[in-house]
């Protein structure tokens, strides 16, 4: 796909993952930033699910209230990495919309927010390289949910 090849190595997901949550406290101390990770290792691109783990961290931190959360799960043949926000959330009518590239809310807030509208449409990319998708889905918390899948 688009001539990415992946290079899949083990990796101990919740020391990585960890590492990925510290390096965003620095840029929002004033966030809550949990990790619940019930599996220990993986098969997967580090370097292409960092890109794509820290987009995700990222979006959530920018819109988030006062918490977002990591959680790591096996379902069956997949590895879900579900992140949490409290914020406002995606209105429903955009979901799908947030991964065509360079799409961008137009509720104020997200005008203002920086970036160029690519990310999600890499995250996607990412996904689809491992062998899963992403989703956008409300979070218990009331804001947003995103559910990247790989296969397992």
């Amino acid at each position: 796909m688009g001539g990415v090849s992946l290079n899949s190595q083990k990796v101990s997901l919740d020391v990585w993952l960890a590492q990925q949550l510290e390096a965003l406290k620095v840029l929002y101390p004033g966030l809550e930033l949990g990790l619940n990770c019930s599996c220990e290792d993986a098969e997967l691109d580090q370097r292409l699910m960092s890109v794509a783990i820290q987009n995700l961290l990222t979006n959530a931190c920018k819109y988030a209230s006062a918490k977002v959360n990591l959680e790591v799960v096996q379902q069956e043949d997949a590895l879900l990495f579900v992140v949490d926000d409290d914020g406002p959330g995606v209105p429903e009518e955009e979901r799908s919309k947030l991964f065509e590239p360079f799409y961008r809310l137009s509720r104020e807030s997200d005008q203002a927010a920086k970036g160029f509208g690519l990310g999600l449409s890499i995250v996607q990319l990412i996904a689809e390289l491992h062998g899963g998708e992403i989703e956008i889905a409300e979070s218990p918390s009331g804001g947003a949910r995103f559910i990247l899948s790989i296969e397992a």
